[in-house]
């Protein structure tokens, strides 16, 4: 009988500490499980702090690796953007020399490598400088025109007839843009500059070249019109960031809104639009032939010549059904005609005045009018 009770009571006893292992353990169970949703919170409101949201209405600035690297005359960019309507800045990631802002990673390829610099020195702080001033930021990738990728690679860049490395007029070589090899390394840029911090992916040069020899060879792009190839790439590139989340645009040629066809470089207005988020036409008064649109000279006439063109430019896309961002590149730099405060104003409010409030201003030396500027912030 006794012996009864003691396995009696053994029993009870394993059944009380059962009872509390599955309590403590349910309870460290869900402060595990809630500690790993905090953390997962953390991480993502971390991931969020990395990149900022795109104004409704981008009104950027272009600067240069150059300036970028140069903290004295950065500086003056950087109040200039602070204290206008400007919420938004394109910074050369890869310019049109070849050349990558920043060092390479000790495992990137030798091609990354070949075109690495110390141009812009704590790159990743600057930009989360401007991230917390609310400015967002635009990584410039110039693509096509490659001297350093086209020299290592000549048998996939733009030949002479005997096939040597073709140059255009500035001494400059090309890639072929049909080359993969050279298309999947933009691609990997792309992808550092956004894991860099940079809010979007801003490709320039895509197309073929425009000067120089006609005598010239593209070894790839032979078996391919020069359209489909262009409008291949910028699939590629929008099919493979859009998997990344990682907001597109492109510049392009002012004159292919108006133009019923690619233009001999292989950029047709149409082909472009439903794969990218925004599209930057280049519209520059100085760059546009006389009589276009009835003009007797496009560059002394600004606010008409971006008017005509941003028209097309719109007219043609909602024909098209796309919702793509028009965001205009305007003028901000003189050359037969000086460009001041009342010319970049004329620009600008042609495109508002077509419901285009989003625009990026021009000038390789990175001299802008403030005076045409608004002060206030949009």
């Amino acid at each position: 009988m006794k012996e009864h009770k003691i396995h009696h009571l053994i029993a009870i006893s394993g059944f009380v500490l059962i009872g509390v292992f599955f309590i403590f353990g349910t309870l460290y169970s869900k402060k595990t499980e809630i500690k790993i949703i905090k953390q997962e919170q953390k991480d993502i409101l971390e991931l969020n702090k990395k990149y900022i949201t795109k104004p409704i209405h981008v009104k950027g600035i272009y600067m240069s690796s150059w300036v970028a690297g140069t903290k004295s005359v950065r500086d003056n960019l950087t109040i200039l953007i602070y204290k206008t309507e400007i919420n938004s800045v394109v910074i050369d990631f890869k310019d049109s020399t070849g050349i990558v802002s920043i060092p390479a990673q000790i495992d990137a390829t030798i091609d990354r490598k070949n075109a690495q610099s110390n141009r812009v020195i704590n790159l990743k702080d600057y930009i989360q400088e401007l991230h917390d001033n609310d400015v967002y930021v635009i990584a410039r990738i110039a693509c096509f025109q490659d001297p350093i990728y086209s020299k290592n690679h000549i048998n996939g860049s733009v030949q002479n007839l005997n096939g040597s490395l073709w140059v255009d007029k500035h001494n400059l070589s090309w890639v072929d843009p049909a080359n993969k090899d050279f298309q999947k390394y933009i691609l990997d840029l792309s992808i550092e500059a956004y894991d860099l911090g940079f809010d979007e992916i801003n490709l320039d040069y895509i197309r073929y070249p425009t000067d120089g020899s006609i005598h010239k060879v593209f070894p790839i792009s032979m078996e391919n019109s020069q359209q489909n190839v262009i409008k291949q790439f910028v699939i590629y590139m929008h099919d493979n960031l859009k998997n990344k989340n990682i907001p597109l645009s492109i510049s392009v040629f002012g004159q292919i809104v108006s133009d019923k066809n690619d233009m001999g470089i292989g950029q047709y207005y149409e082909d472009l639009l439903p794969y990218v988020d925004s599209i930057s036409p280049m519209i520059y008064p100085s760059h546009f032939y006389k009589g276009y649109k009835d003009l007797i000279n496009p560059e002394k006439s600004p606010y008409d010549t971006i008017y005509f063109s941003l028209k097309d430019a719109i007219y043609r896309r909602d024909l098209l059904g796309v919702d793509t961002e028009i965001r205009p590149w305007l003028q901000d730099f003189s050359l037969a005609v000086s460009y001041n405060e009342k010319e970049v104003e004329a620009q600008i409010k042609a495109a508002n005045d077509l419901g285009i409030y989003s625009f990026l201003l021009w000038d390789p030396k990175n001299h802008y009018t403030e005076e045409a500027l608004k002060v206030e912030f949009n």
